[in-house]
């Protein structure tokens, strides 16, 4: 009896931590469930598409027959070219038919966190119930993941439930015939929810059983396994094969528009140009660029922390499986292989068409966390002196490659210091390798706490959780949302070029730093660049850039901006008044240190009489009306808080 209560206690951490990782996927998706709205067009679609098949659709002028909800729906209503995701909504839309903007949500949601509870079920005796708990923990902020998760238009996620129960058999020490039997029916509802992914799927996972026999010994019962297998998924797949016939048959006897694919006549001529061949190829050209498109969601921190910051342990996770693999036969081999290629196929296809599209990354997620966990079992196996060098050396440069990652300002071109999450990060994994460096082999597993919690916190913080509230999809270079995402997450300190260089000073925390002036025969134009106090502040400078404070700036309200226009006698003749906002609408009192932001102010000059006029500006509180002291070239400040720019001549 106390062994047995011994036990439990020591598996104690091992299940709060599964158990946290559980209830924190399930929140995530919940959260994301219930407030994400929903794309622009998919509600449209998958309420249309199941509606058809209730005979109550837009296209139910096509035909309400058997033949119609089997086969037309699913072949009208999406790039899958099969039916299970569409009857699968169907079915749930059957228990509440008045609630669609919730029951589209159900499924998604469901499959999500059955994805999280699978891998650590696939991925416990493969790794071991630490290792297996750590991967789950950081899989269940995933941003694809999560996102997808939300969305009710994407059945990625069915493809990656099954993917789990297809590569168990290659991953398992002793897999069982039921084993078996469970990939040979997950591959053939792979091929019932997807034709391209579950080829993609199906091939890493058979090409790897193929090329595992060349490391198996003796190789005649890895050739059995390959032979029973391969007996049980052509077996299961009998079903979908009918309804391929069926799906052909419909193309042949009816117009088919297969979503954005355009017309086709034949099953075969839409999966080709799925694969982007034939005369109508897809991806559309707007999805496709420069190769270093695909790694967006490897290289953006601030879009997709938790991929970036997995990049360098995956890949250092590759690279242990191929040193393995080259030293010879191993009881791993299978796993390695699987790794190795359900990575590097889809991975090197996505960046060969450059596809900015992250939720195909969805194809290969499973097999990305297990490379991150041989990285994570790594770290934690007994080590010398020299390899726990290097362990720590890996630690460190995950941090400083997902701090670097944090601070695109215009993904890649420009750059920043990424703020406080950034900085927290770097500190946690310098604590985390330090830490790891000295300590005993029983305890460093809680050295890898300080990194994975940092980790952890910028994937809540970050990802999908704040762009998932507003974004049309996943955002990327074809997608605005990139654009307004980094906006809002990194102030703009660069100065734009200007006409007359000004520096004025106003209550010692905002500076004009200049203008240009042009006019009309009806108005004056004035562009002006503003910026927080930065240099200003001394040695505060760095530290408020680096933790995102505003330490040293005194600005408590919402301040306004005038421009005046005064004639020779000190009367107002023009002026102009405005809240000057920073690129993402923040005004004054909410600038951080050394921010840039610009403002153009129009005046009206119809009507004036000729003569010598002069220029001014101010900031002034609008609630109260008091005006900031400025002061400009080193003079003392000007209580009045009038800044003269020029004198204006008007015709």
């Amino acid at each position: 009896m106390k062994r047995h209560a011994g036990g439990a206690l020591r598996r104690l951490p091992l299940l709060i931590i599964v158990a946290g990782a559980l209830w924190l996927g399930l929140w995530v998706r919940v959260h994301g469930a219930l407030h994400y709205p929903f794309n622009a067009d998919e509600i449209v679609v998958i309420q249309n598409g199941v509606r058809d098949m209730y005979g109550t659709g837009p296209d139910r002028h096509l035909g309400t027959n058997w033949a119609t909800l089997v086969f037309g729906v699913p072949l009208r209503n999406s790039h899958s070219l099969a039916p299970l995701w569409w009857w699968l909504q169907a079915g749930l839309r059957y228990f509440s038919s008045n609630n669609e903007t919730f029951v589209f949500r159900v499924l998604p949601v469901t499959l999500g966190v059955l994805g999280v509870a699978l891998f650590y079920r696939v991925a416990a005796p493969v790794f071991g119930g630490l290792v297996a708990a750590l991967l789950t923990v950081l899989l269940s902020t995933n941003d694809i993941f999560v996102y997808v998760s939300s969305k009710a238009q994407y059945f990625d996620l069915l493809p990656f439930v099954l993917v789990l129960l297809m590569a168990r058999p290659l991953l398992k020490p002793a897999a069982a015939a039921r084993d078996y039997w469970i990939a040979a029916v997950a591959t053939a509802a792979a091929f019932a929810t997807s034709m391209v992914r579950a080829l993609v799927l199906t091939a890493g996972v058979a090409i790897s059983a193929t090329m595992a026999v060349q490391w198996a010994a003796p190789r005649a019962p890895a050739l059995r396994v390959i032979a029973r297998l391969t007996g049980r998924i052509l077996l299961a797949l009998l079903p979908v094969a009918a309804w391929w016939v069926g799906a052909e048959w419909f193309f042949q006897n009816n117009p088919v528009r297969v979503y954005d694919l355009g017309y086709h006549a034949h099953l075969w001529s839409a999966v080709a140009a799925l694969l982007g061949f034939g005369p109508q190829p897809y991806p559309q050209p707007f999805l496709t660029g420069p190769g270093y498109w695909a790694f967006l969601v490897y290289t953006h921190a601030d879009l997709y922390p938790s991929l970036t910051f997995a990049a360098l342990p995956i890949l250092i996770g590759c690279v242990l499986a191929a040193t393995r693999l080259v030293r010879g036969p191993c009881a791993r081999a299978p796993l390695y292989i699987y790794l190795l290629l359900s990575i590097g196929l889809p991975l090197f296809a996505q960046a060969a068409k450059g596809l900015d599209a992250a939720r195909l990354h969805m194809v290969y997620l499973f097999s990305a966390y297990l490379a991150l966990g041989l990285w994570l079992e790594w770290l934690l196996l007994p080590a010398s002196r020299r390899m726990r060098a290097v362990a720590a050396l890996t630690l460190l440069a995950t941090g400083v490659f997902t701090y670097a990652m944090l601070g695109w300002q215009d993904w890649p071109v420009a750059w920043a210091l990424p703020g406080r999450y950034g900085t927290l990060l770097l500190l946690a994994t310098a604590a985390s390798a330090s830490l790891y460096w000295r300590a005993a082999p029983t305890l460093r597993h809680w050295a890898l706490s300080p990194m994975l919690g940092a980790a952890l916190l910028l994937s809540i913080v970050r990802g999908p959780l704040q762009w998932g509230m507003f974004a049309y999809e996943e955002p990327g270079s074809v997608n605005p949302h990139r654009r307004e995402i980094e906006q809002q997450l990194h102030p703009r300190h660069t100065l734009p070029p200007l006409e007359h260089a000004v520096s004025a000073l106003y209550a010692g925390s905002v500076a004009l730093r200049g203008y240009t002036l042009s006019h009309t025969s009806t108005s004056l134009q004035l562009d002006t660049a503003w910026q927080a106090a930065d240099a200003e502040l001394g040695a505060l400078a760095f530290v408020n850039r680096a933790l995102d404070t505003r330490w040293g700036l005194q600005l408590t309200a919402p301040y306004h901006v005038f421009v005046h226009l005064v004639d020779e006698r000190g009367q107002l003749a023009a002026g102009n008044d405005a809240l000057v906002l920073n690129r993402a609408g923040a005004a004054m009192d909410q600038w951080l240190p050394g921010e840039v932001a610009q403002q153009r102010f129009e005046l009206d000059v119809r009507g004036l009489p000729p003569g010598r006029y002069r220029l001014g500006t101010g900031i002034y509180n609008y609630a109260s009306g008091a005006r900031l002291p400025v002061a400009a070239g080193g003079t003392p400040p000007d209580s009045a808080g009038w800044l003269l720019l020029q004198e204006v001549q008007l015709p």
